[in-house]
């Protein structure tokens, strides 16, 4: 409470510290003593220039970086000229007059040397105002400069006499006698002139006075001033004391509640230890009902493939059957018909060769086409000596020249007779015969692969359901089917370019077909819509901020959808974990 009441009676009323000119210039807390000092030496100028500036009257007077007046010789206001008189510089005095004649007349402040033999010279009588003028002036030096001082040159020529053995003194008789009339009135301006310097010195003493008084008080307000922050601190080192208290007992309960949190952690531990025991009981019978129920589904799904592939025997058992009583039934022509019809068909073949010559391309673009399908025979794991791919619709055998470069075994199979005789003469294996003859003739799961390119549309519906029940009955488990045809996806060739083939019956969506062989008992059926190598046109989509750049875009793309695709499937087989549970289903 003491000090408390010291700091408010060191403050005046309004707690605000003030000069007797003003406010002080805020303190903070922080500031050290050499920075307080400083703070106070900026103040202490601010002031006294404000209490009592110095104004350009007041000649003689100057203020230094502490903020007090300091004297200076009248000539140090003295502007540099070209011209000056003898009398104007004969006015001054002793280091006054050496140091403004180097400054006038060598334009250069005086050096040290220059200044002790002159100010000597002038203070021993050895030396009179105009030996020290004209020594300058007709210098080198001051002949450079070039600056003229009227009435100096024959007062100087006197004075250089004076010192000769015997003109000297008649020579200093005449100067005395010249200087007589005007002595008295250089006594007066001598006079008048000391005067004022002293009483600008007077008045320059009592100014630096009057400063010093405010001074004074200035520093006796900062003591108080200091005093005030000593109590500060002194508070400030108490609120510090009572902080550091405060932390070490938030530290103790700190330490508290990480003990109440260790003992909740372990609790929550053993609860979380309970539930998870619980959770991993029920998992448990959760997946023991679930594999149940895997079984349950497993044995439907083999009960339901296993009726599937029994309806699609069943349906194939009886397509062939009809189609051998159909074959077995009397022809109604003769014998010349059936001559004529196989002349005919020779001249047919021969005619389609030549149409594919033409419009189909050369066998170096077949070629490139057909390659595209190594990769799905590698991605599907038709390895190179493994088992047989077989070629319906072989055609000139470009394909089979594909397979034979790259080590698989292959046959081709085709009705065309003039074609498979440019295949054999190739030494390519291939077959003359009916596709799906042919494979009703082969045993079950005896082939890799069966690739197709550009046949099923040539087919009936009934034709191509056939030939999809036998190529599934022949092809290994996991084996591969490939069926390529035009797509009429591509406005042009659906509407154009596949009609261009009169063999060709009707295009087949890539949707249609694919359901089909799905339908049929294959799994993993998929389309790939083929434009490489194909010629499809380079039309540029047009910017969306196109009027009408929606629609166009669209007949665009209509108009370069890629002419060909290809449905590519997999016979289905059981993997190990359905045949584990078919046993599973046995033993159930």
């Amino acid at each position: 409470m003491q000090n408390k009441d010291q700091a408010s009676n060191a403050l005046p009323e309004g707690g605000e510290p003030t000069f007797r000119s003003g406010p002080l210039l805020p303190l903070p807390a922080e500031l050290s003593l050499e920075e307080i000092m400083d703070r106070v030496r900026v103040e202490v100028r601010r002031r006294r220039a404000e209490a009592s500036p110095v104004s350009d009257a007041d000649a003689g007077t100057s203020v230094d970086e502490a903020g007090f007046s300091r004297w200076t010789p009248p000539s140090a206001n003295r502007a540099h000229g070209d011209v000056y008189t003898l009398n104007e510089l004969l006015q001054l005095n002793d280091v006054d007059l050496v140091e403004t004649t180097y400054r006038f007349l060598l334009r250069r402040p005086v050096d040290a040397s220059g200044r002790a033999n002159f100010v000597t010279g002038l203070r021993t009588g050895g030396m009179s105002k105009i030996e020290v003028i004209g020594t300058l002036r007709f210098s080198e030096e001051g002949r450079r400069q070039n600056v003229h001082v009227d009435g100096l040159l024959l007062p100087f020529k006197l004075h250089g006499l004076r010192r000769k053995s015997l003109v000297g003194p008649f020579a200093a008789a005449a100067i005395w006698l010249l200087r007589l009339p005007r002595f008295d009135m250089r006594a007066q301006i001598g006079e008048t002139a000391v005067a004022s310097e002293i009483q600008r010195l007077g008045e320059l003493f009592n100014r630096n006075q009057a400063e010093a008084e405010v001074t004074r008080k200035d520093v006796d307000y900062l003591v108080t001033r200091l005093k005030s922050l000593e109590i500060l601190s002194s508070h400030i080192e108490d609120l510090r004391s009572k902080t550091t208290e405060t932390q070490e007992s938030l530290k103790a309960l700190g330490v508290l509640s990480q003990h109440q949190h260790q003992a909740i952690a372990e609790k929550l531990a053993s609860q979380d230890q309970s539930i998870a025991e619980k959770l991993a009981s029920q998992d448990q019978s959760i997946a023991g009902q679930l594999a149940g129920r895997d079984l349950s589904i497993a044995k439907l799904d083999v009960a339901l493939n296993e009726n599937r592939r029994s309806v699609l025997d069943i349906q194939r058992r009886v397509m062939t059957f009809l189609e051998g009583a159909s074959e077995r039934t009397p022809a109604v022509s003769g014998g010349a018909n059936h001559r004529d019809d196989i002349e005919l068909g020779a001249i047919l073949n021969a005619q389609y060769v030549s149409f594919e010559d033409a419009f189909r391309g050369t066998r170096e673009d077949i070629k490139r086409r057909a390659a595209h399908y190594l990769a799905t025979l590698d991605a599907k794991a038709v390895k190179r000596d493994q088992g047989l791919v077989l070629d319906l619709g072989c055609g000139r055998g470009e394909w089979l020249e594909v397979l034979t470069e790259h080590g698989y075994r292959c046959r081709g199979v085709d009705l065309n007779n003039v074609m498979l005789e440019e295949s054999m003469a190739r030494g390519f294996d291939v077959v003359e015969a009916d596709a799906v003859s042919y494979l009703r003739g082969l045993g079950d799961d005896s082939l890799a692969a069966i690739t197709s390119m550009h046949l099923v549309e040539h087919l009936t519906h009934e034709s191509a359901i056939r030939l999809l029940d036998e190529a599934l009955r022949v092809i290994r488990p996991g084996g591969v089917l490939i069926l390529e045809t035009p797509n009429p996806e591509n406005l042009t060739v659906g509407s154009c370019w596949f009609y261009l083939d009169p063999t060709h019956r009707n295009p087949i969506p890539p949707a249609l077909l694919q359901w089909l062989v799905r339908e049929r008992g294959f799994s993993d059926v998929e389309i790939q819509r083929l434009a490489e190598h194909r010629g499809v046109p380079e039309v540029e989509f047009l910017p969306e901020d196109v009027a009408g750049a929606k629609q166009i875009n669209q007949l665009i793309g209509l108009v370069t959808a890629p002419p060909d695709y290809a449905v590519i499937a997999i016979k289905p087989a059981l993997n190990f974990a359905q045949d584990g549970l078919l046993k599973d289903a046995q033993n159930a």
